[in-house]
């Protein structure tokens, strides 16, 4: 696939029985929120 770095994409070719998609995510990201949320949760 020709796919610029940190871009979205369906990496598969028009004749694929699938369709595969690449997401870019920012994992660390992800994982601090969600942290974040646990913990003032938890704060009652």
């Amino acid at each position: 696939a020709n796919v610029a770095f940190g871009e979205d994409a369906i990496i598969t070719t028009e004749d694929s029985k699938v369709k595969a998609a690449l997401i870019c995510t920012n994992e660390e990201l992800v994982i601090a929120r969600d942290t974040m949320h646990l913990v003032l949760e938890n704060q009652e």
